[in-house]
């Protein structure tokens, strides 16, 4: 709402001025807004055509500033032709623009997208046709939760989207951080606190060239308010298919001396039926069967297809990776079998396939159960015939190598809705391996807490914090949906939020998600995979509960389907309540 301050006898030098009183002014002939974020929330003001704008603590200020540092009267806004100027009134603490100070009564010229700073306070110039929407920064748990609902949403409509991670360096406010991101980001865009100074985004339905523009604009801006960062992207499907493994990637990419996931700092033997497993891989490893491995996401089933690879008689081979999921229809022919010169436009010489640049090693097809049916057929070529046609070529070429392949996917379910061949199956599946997910053993989550941290630790120079027993307690009884890699992100977020102290305890765990009392159960066999051969899968073989399942379906009847809500009332974490509504087989109510 707009007022002319000479109405009530305080007038600004230059005449019959308006001003603005209100926080949320209802329209303007500018088109211009300020953005106002403070230690007590967001607020978007309207310009007038014509103005001048006191800023400050004072009652009598027509945007009036709840912050402790700011001057009662601390600065002053000069609007008019479309041009705002700002000018510091002496103010104790001072104004900073672009990260410098004001000179004292000296005008200075505001453009678009300035972050002016008053203690903690950020006010920001933008223009636009409405009011800019709120800041709202989810705490890490609550992140995550939603990071799920999108993956599942995705799942189910084939729908890309990004994850970006933002960290900043040094000493900057939450608030003129979090003031600057809603300018680049669309009214569905998430913001969720990572950490101290550490921010995740998250862009539903959004291509990786659109976000790579829209983390361009975010960077340009950063850099203009003279705020040094880093950013790191994973995009669905192509860098992962679950939370933890997108967080993963946007972490890693972030900051990319840190650990890889590998087989020297993942393989850890402490539950029998792991010991189990491993002993049962090296003797598979020794023959030149075909290896199937089943389990959920972030079990570590490339861990152990590299098992396999190095007690095999082909460990001086290469160890080719490969994301089914990641293989595009238009690309897979010359990605995967290779071109001779002049197959098409651009093909100046020959360039050998992927599976041409393993021979005498292993091939790790990995979500497998993602492959489109097209491709499906060409791969069972190769299996069958052990020889591959490079595109636009006409000669055969041997290729000799050992396929293993892993899926969380139930592919027995795939055949028969005709999502996957049966031929390749049976192909492929000359052994399965099942590995059991972590809420089965966790006996392993101590000593895989302990070594993610001395990892995390390492990389940033300090020492490695210790696991509090609380701390401990919290981590065996959640569930643990994405398994090790899950375990590994919070145990990584853990040790930068705790480097005040060398203990980690539960307030430096996302509690928001792991509120959760007891650990999930599973099916008794993952996946509907029949092992075949005679071996029997390593699953614990939990049974479900129907006490339980019964009190899922009363508190979501009670909820009106509200799954937030209906997780809370049991008094559990919103992503258990999700895995336990997946193995109860429980349909995940609809948004209406």
């Amino acid at each position: 709402m707009t007022k002319n301050r000479d109405k009530e006898g305080a007038a600004h030098p230059g005449g019959n001025l308006t001003t603005i009183r209100s926080p949320a002014a209802e329209g303007c002939g500018t088109g211009l807004f300020l953005m106002v974020v403070g230690p007590e929330g967001f607020a978007a003001i309207a310009l007038p055509p014509k103005g001048v704008l006191q800023i400050g603590r004072s009652a009598q200020a027509d945007i009036r500033i709840n912050d402790s540092l700011a001057s009662r009267d601390h600065c002053r806004l000069y609007v008019e032709g479309g041009m705002v100027e700002i000018e510091d009134l002496e103010s104790a603490n001072g104004t900073l623009l672009r990260n410098h100070a004001l000179q004292p009564r000296v005008r200075v010229e505001l453009a678009q997208g300035d972050a002016v700073s008053i203690g903690a306070t950020v006010l920001m110039l933008r223009s636009g046709g409405r009011l800019p929407r709120p800041v709202r920064v989810l705490p890490h748990g609550y992140f995550l939760a939603r990071l799920d609902e999108e993956c599942a949403s995705s799942a189910r409509g084939r729908s890309p989207f990004a994850l970006a991670r933002l960290d900043v360096e040094g000493e900057v406010s939450t608030s003129r951080c979090a003031g600057l991101l809603p300018l680049c980001l669309q009214p569905s865009d998430i913001i969720g606190a990572y950490g101290p100074q550490q921010y995740e985004l998250l862009l539903p339905r959004t291509m990786p060239e659109v976000a790579a523009t829209l983390i361009a604009e975010l960077s340009a801006r950063l850099h203009k308010a003279g705020i040094v960062f880093r950013t790191g992207t994973a995009h669905y499907p192509v860098d992962g298919r679950s939370a933890a493994e997108l967080l993963e990637r946007a972490c890693h990419a972030v900051r990319p001396g840190t650990v890889q996931p590998g087989p020297a700092s993942d393989i850890i033997l402490v539950d029998p039926a792991m010991r189990e497993l491993h002993s049962l891989a090296k003797d598979v490893a020794k023959s030149s069967i075909n290896v199937l491995i089943v389990g959920e996401t972030g079990t570590g089933k490339e861990i152990l297809a590299e098992a396999v690879h190095r007690a095999s008689p082909r460990a001086q081979g290469s160890f080719l990776s490969l994301n089914c999921a990641a293989l595009s229809e238009s690309l897979v022919d010359a990605e995967l079998f290779g071109y001779e010169k002049g197959a098409f436009t651009g093909a100046t010489q020959a360039k050998p396939g992927l599976l041409e640049t393993a021979p005498g090693g292993t091939v790790f097809l990995d979500e497998i159960g993602e492959l489109s049916l097209p491709l499906q057929a060409k791969l069972l070529r190769v299996i069958e015939t052990r020889t591959l046609i490079r595109v636009g070529g006409v000669t055969k070429r041997t290729v000799d190598v050992r396929f293993v392949s892993a899926t969380n996917r139930n592919l027995a379910q795939a055949i028969e809705s005709g999502g996957f061949r049966s031929d390749l199956y049976f192909r492929l599946n000359g052994i399965t391996l099942a590995i059991p997910p972590l809420r089965d053993r966790p006996v392993e989550i101590e000593p895989f807490g302990r070594r993610f941290a001395s990892e995390m630790a390492r990389d940033l120079g300090r020492s490695a914090p210790e696991i509090s027993a609380d701390a401990l307690t919290l981590l065996r009884s959640y569930a643990w949906p994405g398994n090790i890699r899950e375990l590994r992100n919070v145990i990584h977020r853990a040790v930068l939020l705790c480097r005040s102290g060398l203990v980690i305890t539960p307030d430096h765990l996302p509690r928001e998600l792991m509120e959760a009392t007891f650990a999930a159960p599973s099916p008794a066999v993952p996946y509907g995979q029949t092992p075949l051969y005679g071996l029997s899968t390593t699953q614990s073989g939990l049974a479900l509960e129907p006490e339980e399942k019964q009190r899922i379906l009363d508190a979501l009847d009670k909820t009106a389907g509200n799954q937030t809500a209906a997780a809370k009332l049991l008094g559990m974490g919103r992503t258990a309540f999700v895995a336990r509504l997946n193995q109860y087989g429980i349909s995940r109510p609809r948004k209406k």
